[in-house]
Formats: structure tokens, sequence, C-alpha cells
């Protein structure tokens, strides 16, 4: 689901349970608003960013693992660096427009620019030593696999982490809605002195504003990944 189509749902949500609550298109409209600038304007950015550090990662993981492989079966760079490329499967665009005259390690080297994590820019050291000296490229990167396993357990164990305290966040808030949006029903007597009043309008209001808040601080955490290096893409 689209952060989009997200910000949309939750904007419904509020303005339907602002009303029950309040009994004012008007009063409802502003949370109802304030949910589609914070999802379309500050959500969707940050979301934005934290799927193209994982999809680079992703691409630097698979561009290594496989150009190593295919290194230590036929030990010629350009066969291996084509190879490797091939295997993404992915568009650059006119990322490397330009590089078709360079040679394969100078490529390799231009990459640096997007994959710009730490473990690649080890990597690029170790095949410069490869072709200088030669040697088993299995054995020479395989520290550097290993930190890619790590790395790839690390994201996984986020990805857990942060599944498991969105279902939590989603829950306490649905069940702190559905509280506001049943007073007016379940107290109806207390509902009718404090219908209308500025101050009962405008707490309804933070209420809304108060979980936009905890919803910021949620995705900040979520997308919060220390990949060393990254930069290209991190803001």
């Amino acid at each position: 689901m689209s952060v989009c189509l997200v910000g949309l749902v939750v904007a419904i949500v509020f303005y339907v349970v602002c009303f029950i609550a309040t009994n004012s298109f008007i009063i409802s409209a502003i949370p109802a608003s304030l949910a589609l600038v914070y999802f379309l304007f500050f959500a969707q950015p940050q979301l934005s960013i934290y799927k193209k550090k994982l999809l680079y990662f992703k691409l630097t993981n698979q561009f290594v693992n496989n150009f190593i492989i295919s290194l230590s079966i036929q030990p010629v760079m350009d066969v291996a660096y084509e190879n490797a490329m091939k295997s993404l499967n992915f568009d650059f665009g006119n990322k490397l427009k330009g590089t078709e005259d360079l040679s394969s390690f100078e490529k390799i080297k231009y990459l640096g620019n997007y994959f710009s994590f730490h473990t690649y820019q080890v990597f690029v050291q170790v095949v410069d030593l490869w072709q200088e000296q030669g040697g088993d490229i299995l054995k020479m990167t395989h520290f550097l696999t290993n930190q890619f396993r790590e790395i790839d357990d690390y994201i996984i164990t986020c990805k857990r982490m942060s599944e498991k305290k969105t279902v939590e966040f989603v829950v306490l808030w649905t069940f702190a809605l559905s509280i506001l949006g049943i007073i007016r029903f379940a107290l109806s007597q207390f509902y009718t002195m404090i219908e209308g009043n500025k101050m009962f309008l405008i707490g309804v209001i933070c209420i809304f504003v108060l979980v936009l808040i905890s919803t910021q601080i949620l995705i900040s955490k979520v997308t919060h990944l220390d990949l060393k290096g990254w930069k290209k893409y991190d803001k």
C-alpha cells in the first residue's frame, strides 16, 4: 500500500472520528487536512529515502557477490563486471552515461558514487589489490562477504522490530480514537454539556495532532538504519 493511499485512509478515519466527537464538519476537516499534508510532504519523502537506501544496499550486495563468484570461476575482470551488472536487473538510467570507455575497474570505482557504503569501498580496495597482485578472490573477500551477511541479518532484525512496533502503534491509537468516538454515545449527557465548548474542540484537535507527532516518531525510528557510508541519498 502506497504512502499516499495510507494518508488518504488516515485522513478519512480522522474526519469520521472527529465528526462523531465534535459534530462539526469544519472542525473535522482540520485533522483530516493535517493528516494529508503530513503523509504527502513529510512521511512519504522519509519513507522514500528509507526504501531507496535498502534498494541500493541490496544492489550493492548483489553486485559484489555476483562479481566475486564470476571472478572466481573465470578470472577476467571484464567478464565478471558484465555478469555482475546483468544480474542486477536494474535500470540505472543516465547514471552510467559516459562510462562506456572506462576500464572495468574504473567502472567499479564509479559505481561507488551510488554504492557509497563502506563495505563497497572495501570491495573496491580488494579488487584493486587482486588486479595488482593476483590471488584467490574468494579468500581475499571472505571477511567482506561475512560483513555483508551480518548487515543483512541486521536489516532483517530491524524490519521485524519495526513491524512489531507498527502493529502495537496502530492497535494503541485505534483503541484511543475509538474511545474518543464513543464518548458521544456512551456519555451522552456529558457530551451535551461540552459540545461546542472551545476547549473541548481544541483538545480533540490536539489529540489528532498528537497521533501525527507519534507517527513521525515511529517513522523516524523505523527508518533509522545504521548502514555506514550511506551518503548519496540520505537527504
